[in-house]
């Protein structure tokens, strides 16, 4: 009878511990995709004239700064 119910136990624990594992594998996933989403557009665009237009527009109503395509 005690073996029944440390078995009983450790599946419990078990199947707590196994949906917190399933959720940070859901978790890693996603940043794994994301980080591969930003490699992705720095490496197929060019990333110069992207941040180049990133800081025009940025600095569009900027009196002080002037952004000067190369």
């Amino acid at each position: 009878m005690f073996t029944e119910m440390k078995h009983h136990h450790l599946r419990d624990y078990w199947t707590a511990h196994s949906d917190g594992m399933g959720n940070w594998q859901k978790v890693l996933k996603f940043f794994v995709t994301l980080i591969a989403v930003c490699l992705a557009i720095v490496i197929f665009f060019d990333v110069n004239t992207l941040l180049t237009d990133l800081l025009r527009w940025i600095g569009s109503d900027c009196v002080w700064c002037a952004v000067v395509p190369s």
